[in-house]
């Protein structure tokens, strides 16, 4: 659908490696069990 609207192979390959920045910041972050800031916390 993005390709659809214009993006480009470029801009697809930038995205996913934002995105797997990110998964990879998440994985590190569970591992150490860094603890969730009290305003993201469930009430």
């Amino acid at each position: 659908m993005a390709r659809a609207k214009g993006m480009t192979e470029e801009m697809h390959e930038e995205f996913m490696a934002v995105v797997l920045a990110a998964q990879k910041g998440n994985k590190i972050a569970m591992a150490y069990r860094v603890p969730v800031d009290a305003a993201f916390e469930e009430k």
